[in-house]
């Protein structure tokens, strides 16, 4: 996963890119088969005639989270640069602080669009309407997305997401970046947050630690902190991104099972090749 690297904890350099997130593009093409099993019978199902633009739907979610989760990586890696190397001198203790504060808020900013991103390719996957925000009444996104993949039948998908959701560097990730947005957030029954109040009030959590700091030694040692729990998300992601693949790629198998003779045929080398990832035996020849 890495280079120049010995984990979170440890002194390390740069993370290298995972060529597992092109994976994303498989789950997006095995959702859209589990939200319409019957392209599955299709010469080609990736794309079947008559359903072109949904398979595109799919396709754009998956592409998004694969540029997601290289961008996370990215923004690590420009981290880890700015207070290492291009503030490293004394003079630049200001633009060092600030440094941390902005890449910890882009990188947790992008965490909740690629959890964004998740819900609204398994939104798709069960044929819920996403593209409007839920009124007062409604549940919410998470909790609707939940409840079908149970009547669906899909329950190692929910737990999947479910896991990841409650993954002790997830949660707090997706909590700070939540209070941040809440706290700028305009709301005219709220007059408490008028622009003045929000400015006056909200104190950024990281940006008070940093701020108090003064010693170059405790700021590097903050940033290498920082930095390592940033790790740990993206190593969350990267999990959480296989756990999916197999928990979705399982429910295909299923479907194809259920197919007709012609189809299963035709979709033998995909079976093949899942059980080839689950010690099942060798590939066919």
């Amino acid at each position: 996963m890495t280079s120049d690297t010995e984990g979170p904890g440890h002194s390390w350099n740069v993370v290298g890119l995972d060529t597992g997130a092109e994976r994303w593009l498989l789950i997006a093409r095995d959702a859209f088969w589990l939200s319409s099993p019957h392209v599955l019978d299709s010469d080609h199902p990736a794309e079947p005639p008559g359903m072109e633009e949904i398979a595109a739907r799919f396709r754009r979610c998956g592409a998004q989270l694969n540029v997601l989760e290289h961008d996370l990586t990215e923004c690590l890696n420009e981290f880890k640069q700015a207070y290492e190397v291009l503030y490293r001198p004394s003079r630049a203790r200001a633009q060092k602080k600030f440094s941390i504060v902005y890449h910890t808020d882009n990188f947790l900013v992008r965490v909740h669009k690629f959890r964004e991103s998740v819900y609204r390719l398994l939104a798709l996957t069960v044929g819920l309407d996403h593209s409007a925000k839920p009124k007062g009444s409604d549940s919410t996104r998470e909790v609707q997305v939940a409840n079908a993949l149970e009547r669906r039948r899909l329950p190692s998908i929910a737990k999947c997401v479910l896991q990841f959701d409650n993954n002790r560097w997830i949660t707090p990730a997706i909590k700070e970046r939540n209070l941040f947005v809440h706290q700028f957030r305009e709301d005219a029954k709220r007059p408490e947050l008028d622009a003045e109040s929000r400015v006056r009030d909200f104190e950024d959590p990281v940006a008070a630690e940093v701020s108090a700091m003064t010693d170059l030694p405790a700021i590097d040692h903050y940033a290498d902190r920082k930095a390592d729990d940033l790790l740990r998300i993206l190593e969350a992601i990267r999990e959480f991104r296989d756990s999916l693949y197999e928990a979705i790629e399982d429910e295909v198998v299923v479907i194809v099972a259920k197919r007709s003779p012609e189809t299963r045929r035709r979709l033998q080398p995909f079976v093949d090749l899942w059980n080839f990832r689950r010690g099942r035996g060798p590939l066919a020849e």
